[in-house]
């Protein structure tokens, strides 16, 4: 949003859910908050009817959000180096801390204090004062991969394989957890009759596959009152004596590595990258029932209303009941990549080829056309008609009722899209002529495009596959039809006001600048 004006009145398309993989599910204060691969947390409410908020978080993939004990804050980690503290009251980012020199696996609570883990192998505790998070311990743990807290207890574990123990009030080492090869083994037989991925495969062969130098790498943990339910690569879960740290069971429920474990009413439910969702006995470990997902599940939480909520590599949301059957679903979303203004309208496209036609009064949507197979590169309004530009070098002019009126194929790419008055740029050199519908070689000249700068009634900025239109109503309210701005028809300047006047009759409105919220 550089260069535009602060005062602008900032009219926002947001658009509900995640553009990449839905990484972490939390629930916090009856609400779901899920984070995905593009770096967005959005927060639902406990029946993923209705998105709440929307935080633009972090600029890589969400790996963790946790409240701190019962305060009202919370904290968020991705792929980058910083720990993000937000209010949980307000949704307003309160520190962005460099907590780590690589990559941060997560942070969890322990009683007041957040623990922090990262690939520069340390793990740090953090203490919450005066709205801020202070370092207060760390410990460097070789090769560490991804760590749990459970009680008092920090479970780590390695990318050789390897699980260890660590005391959550001093961070100082407790003990190894191992398993022997030869229980593993056994699993494995007792599962390939049902697991596809094992069938015809000499178990011991299948073990050498996947495991590593110390054992068999995790993926997930979960407990209960008496178990540590762990979740491994190829499928593996184990389970461990929470007092003793003794393994106590085995088994492979999926043939691929599980992305999510939970434990209710004695069932286990369970994901993994073999894009399967099950059930199972916790005590008998029989499969009860199972379904398939379209795509690969990434997490998964069991919600307060018994519901289970599986976020999937696509970006969408799949909700389920307690027999595995589909309650709802939240499509994932597909970028804008351009946005008009029409007389009754306003018109976005995106990276996916699809124009939406949306109600001034409320940018709710009214239509839909999918014109290309790829990105739509622009979109611009001229003399009742659409001008669509797509990333294959095609240009299609439009009525208002998306019906294609002319095809024009482009010599080249497109590489410099604006509108200066009845002219679209298209390269340096390149013009579409709007009165004639023509292509003329040409560009326009340093003084019309500083004009242009000057006399702008709004700006439109993309960001995290959103859309905002910020308008200059000090210059709409003062605008007089002079020369200066003629080329702003008075069809557009009267939709510019719609807008403004419309401005709280909108679906989402921006209460930081990190943050937008549903207001209807």
């Amino acid at each position: 949003m550089s260069g535009i004006n602060s005062n602008a009145i900032e009219i926002i398309y947001h658009q509900p859910g995640h553009l990449k993989g839905v990484t972490v599910i939390q629930v916090i204060d009856g609400k779901i908050f899920t984070g995905g691969g593009e770096g967005r947390i959005c927060i639902w409410d406990e029946k993923i009817e209705k998105e709440i908020a929307c935080i633009y978080a972090h600029n890589a993939a969400i790996t963790d959000i946790q409240r701190i004990s019962d305060t009202n804050y919370f904290v968020t980690t991705s792929q980058n180096l910083e720990i993000n503290l937000w209010s949980l009251k307000t949704l307003e980012l309160l520190q962005s801390k460099r907590a780590h020199s690589s990559t941060i696996i997560g942070a969890k609570p322990w009683r007041n204090y957040i623990i922090s883990a990262s690939r520069d192998q340390f793990l740090k505790k953090w203490k919450l004062e005066n709205n801020k998070l202070i370092e207060v311990d760390k410990v460097k743990i070789p090769d560490l991969e991804r760590f749990f807290i459970e009680d008092d207890i920090i479970i780590t574990a390695h990318n050789d394989g390897l699980i260890s123990i660590y005391g959550a009030e001093d961070l100082g080492f407790v003990k190894y957890l191992s398993i022997k090869p030869s229980a593993i083994i056994k699993a494995i037989k007792k599962a390939s009759k049902d697991i596809t991925e094992f069938q015809g495969k000499n178990p011991r062969y299948i073990l050498q596959q996947f495991a590593r130098l110390n054992g068999i790498p995790v993926t997930i943990c979960k407990a209960t009152e008496e178990s540590i339910i762990i979740g491994h690569v190829a499928g593996m879960i184990s389970t461990w004596d929470k007092h003793k740290y003794k393994n106590t069971e085995i088994i492979f429920p999926h043939g691929k590595n599980i992305t999510g474990v939970e434990i209710k009413n004695n069932s286990i439910y369970s994901s993994s990258m073999s894009s399967h969702l099950k059930k199972s006995d916790f005590n008998s470990k029989r499969l009860i029932v199972q379904t398939k997902i379209e795509h690969r599940p990434l997490s998964l939480s069991l919600l307060p209303s018994k519901k289970i909520i599986v976020g999937l590599e696509s970006g969408e949301i799949h909700l389920y009941d307690e027999s595995l059957n589909l309650v709802k679903k939240k499509n994932n979303i597909v970028p804008v990549s351009s946005l008009c203004i029409m007389p009754e309208n306003v018109v976005v496209a995106s990276r996916d080829g699809e124009i939406v036609v949306l109600d001034i009064n409320s940018l709710k949507q009214l239509n839909t056309k999918k014109l290309y197979k790829k990105s739509i590169q622009g979109i611009f309004y001229y003399d009742n008609r659409l001008i669509c530009i797509g990333d294959n070098s095609t240009i299609h002019i439009l009525d208002s009722d998306l019906n294609v009126l002319k095809t024009i194929k482009l010599s080249e790419k497109p590489t410099k899209l604006y509108q200066v008055k009845r002219y679209i740029i298209l390269t340096p050199n390149l013009v579409l002529d709007l009165q004639k519908d023509e292509i003329i070689k040409g560009e326009i000249s340093k003084e019309t495009e500083n004009e242009v700068s000057e006399t702008n009634l709004f700006q439109i900025d993309f960001s995290h596959g959103d859309s905002s239109i910020f308008i200059h109503n000090n210059k709409l309210e003062n605008i007089d039809y002079s020369d200066k701005y003629s080329y702003y028809p008075a069809e557009i300047i009267k939709a510019l006001r719609i807008l403004v006047d419309s401005q709280n009759k909108m679906q989402y409105s921006r209460i930081n600048s990190e943050t937008v919220s549903f207001q209807i």
